[in-house]
């Protein structure tokens, strides 16, 4: 799968069906973009994005291209696509999403083997502000992902495999 090999999606294999459902979420949220579409990319910013999943890809990009069948327009137009996905989160969630003195706590509370240093656990005050980075990361995943199976249930997705 393209996806993979490009780094669009986050698995280490073309088999994972996590794959399959990301390549599938991609395009919903694609989908949902060209009906309240961010700006364009500017071209300098596809021809980094393109350069990095070139770089993903690494000695195994000719044999994708000609597996999948992709040419550089089709691979510049995954690279626009990824931005406009990513301005669009932007756009619709910011980049962090504010979270409360309490939910701080709560996280580094929760998630407490994430502040570890030296095989202790650093004190709340100390890890204040990575907790609240972290929780606010957290919240905004969520909200991603809340949109992300809002899509999934307007939608009707077919998810058809292969069988051996």
């Amino acid at each position: 799968m393209a996806a993979v090999g490009l780094g669009l999606v986050d698995a280490q294999s073309a088999n994972n069906p996590d794959a399959l459902k990301q390549v599938i979420d991609r395009q919903l949220m694609l989908v949902e973009i060209a009906r309240f579409p961010p700006p364009e990319p500017p071209p300098d910013a596809v021809d980094k994005q393109l350069e990095m999943m070139k770089m993903h890809a690494g000695d195994g990009l000719m044999g994708l291209l000609h597996e999948t069948g992709l040419d550089e327009m089709r691979l510049r137009n995954l690279a626009r696509d990824t931005l406009r996905i990513q301005a669009y989160v932007a756009q619709r969630f910011g980049t962090s999403r504010q979270v409360t003195s309490d939910e701080v706590r709560r996280y580094y509370d929760d998630h407490q083997a994430q502040f570890v240093r030296n095989g202790q656990v650093i004190p709340f005050e100390q890890a204040e502000a990575d907790a609240r980075r972290m929780a606010s990361a957290a919240r905004l995943r969520d909200a991603i992902s809340q949109w992300v199976s809002e899509l999934r249930m307007r939608a009707d997705v077919v998810e058809v495999r292969k069988t051996r």
